[in-house]
């Protein structure tokens, strides 16, 4: 739930955040879950309650920015956008590319051109694929370091493939940033 910081206590490492519904929530140091300190009329999500309550620094997700998308490790995608914007989207340009090869092929079967442009468009997707699923694990709540399990045979790949692609994202902000879907 959003909320909004009253006060802080550097010294004491203590404070107070107010949720929408005006309901105040007292939270330590220990439960503050954002960049920097806490300081009066700053934005927050309130999560949990009591010994479980955590308070984060709630900052809006920037304008969608298709170098941000493929290429950093930073913030959280939403599995809608990791199939429409990059899953679906590259199964097309592949499709497009070996229908293309086919349809421009030589007497024997055979298109250089096409080769080296699926070569090309697989170094390219490499990065930009590692990216956009450390982004999908941020939002389910895990670090990036966790792609590293789709490379155990069978039960790691079915695991990632399960968290990027078929798992929703946790909602409300987590230490990887705002939710994808507020």
């Amino acid at each position: 739930m959003r909320g909004t910081v009253v006060a802080f206590d550097e010294v004491a490492g203590a404070g107070e955040a107010v949720d929408v519904e005006g309901l105040s929530h007292f939270f330590t140091a220990a439960q503050w879950r954002g960049t920097g300190l806490p300081v009066a009329g700053m934005a927050v999500e309130i999560l949990g309650g009591g010994a479980d309550l955590s308070v984060i620094s709630f900052q809006p997700r920037p304008a969608f920015s298709w170098l941000w998308f493929l290429f950093s490790i930073q913030g959280r995608v939403s599995r809608r956008e990791y199939w429409l914007k990059y899953t679906l989207p590259l199964l097309s340009m592949i499709l497009l590319v070996v229908i293309a090869s086919s349809l421009t092929a030589d007497s024997t079967g055979h298109n250089a051109v096409a080769g080296w442009t699926l070569v090309l468009m697989f170094i390219i997707s490499l990065w930009t694929g590692i990216a956009v699923q450390v982004k999908r694990l941020h939002d389910r709540g895990f670090s990036g370091w966790f792609i590293l399990l789709g490379v155990i045979p069978i039960l790691g790949e079915y695991w990632v493939a399960a968290q990027v692609g078929f798992l929703p994202g946790k909602r409300g902000a987590n230490r990887f940033g705002a939710d994808p879907m507020a």
